[in-house]
């Protein structure tokens, strides 16, 4: 399906040698003899904020076609199944999600989420991943809430008050 495919791209553009690979224009290798690769995404010359994927075609499924693209730090993936048209519609696609949604950091690695006092003296937490950061669209709110008990040192992040991440907290005493 259309939403398999672009949990696929976006599982693999996150190595960093795929995402150079679908990314490149033109490879030239030379061994015995000098050989060009010309990679057939329009895209990736015709549209500024172009970095991958992927065509594809059979006669069963038609044109098909996995884009991803890159603005102001957020990344868009977009497909199409059986479209003529394959690569201007993923690049209104994802011109729609630019001008739609704005990446918004909602928490900084190592940032400071709270602290207790207690058997052990005072423990501050922070941010133990690389921070988190999400696509809002105007409108939407996120926000955070820190949890610190016995057993559970995280950060939960809401949109709209549905939780879309829970990030893990270390202390520093």
């Amino acid at each position: 399906t259309a939403r398999e495919l672009a949990t696929i791209a976006c599982a693999a553009l996150d190595n960093p040698t795929f995402a150079e690979i679908v990314a490149t224009r033109v490879y030239r290798c030379s061994g015995g003899s000098t050989r060009v690769f010309v990679n057939k995404n329009k895209l990736l010359s015709g549209y500024e904020y172009a970095d991958g994927v992927k065509t594809g075609y059979t006669k069963a499924a038609g044109r098909c076609f996995v884009g991803s693209a890159t603005k102001d730090d957020m990344k868009v993936v977009s497909v199409v199944l059986n479209c003529g048209p394959m690569f201007e519609e993923c690049r209104a696609m994802c011109d729609v999600a630019f001008a739609d949604y704005t990446m918004k950091q909602v928490v900084a690695h190592g940032k400071m989420c709270g602290s207790v006092v207690d058997k052990h003296g005072k423990r501050t937490f922070y941010c133990a991943k690389d921070g988190f950061a999400y696509p809002v669209k105007h409108g939407e709110r996120i926000t955070t809430q820190t949890i610190l008990d016995n057993e559970r040192q995280l950060l939960e992040v809401c949109l709209d008050g549905k939780q879309i991440a829970v990030l893990p907290l270390s202390a520093v005493k």
